[in-house]
């Protein structure tokens, strides 16, 4: 005989969507934290742009982007969080559908993110061992 499969736990698969929510919101604060240090040490884009470097209102405007993305994340765990609590169906459905919605924007966000950032220093430590990249000052000791 064939013995049936267990029973899966909405609770599991909500805990499981807030941490998948938790893991691609810590790929945007990385972003985050990766654009300021771009921006004070002023990397050279130019390669990646075709020529011309992008302005900072458009990086701005990609910041704020990714930190909606990553507040509404928060916003859904915490929905999960508090159907989960208050054993509200409503709140547990709504969690449920904006945390994948999210899940899946901040995966995809946070892909072309870690790939933009890679192919940054990726250029970047090719051009230093070609000797074209310029050299900081604080280097120059």
């Amino acid at each position: 005989m064939c013995e049936s499969l267990p029973e899966i736990d909405p609770k599991d698969v909500t805990c499981c969507l807030g941490v998948i929510n938790l893991i691609f919101g810590m790929v945007a604060t990385l972003f985050w934290f990766s654009f300021i240090v771009l921006y004070i040490f002023r990397l050279d884009l130019k390669e990646l742009e075709g020529g011309k470097v992008p302005s900072i209102i458009t990086l701005q405007g990609l910041v704020i982007l990714i930190l909606c993305f990553q507040v509404c994340g928060i916003l859904s765990g915490a929905l999960l969080l508090v159907g989960i609590q208050r054993e509200n169906p409503l709140l547990l459905v709504l969690g449920r559908i904006f945390g994948f919605v999210f899940a899946i924007a901040n995966f995809f966000v946070g892909y072309i993110i870690i790939y933009g950032l890679l192919s940054i220093y990726i250029i970047r430590y090719k051009r230093i061992l070609d000797g074209t990249a310029p050299i900081l000052a604080c280097t120059n000791i």
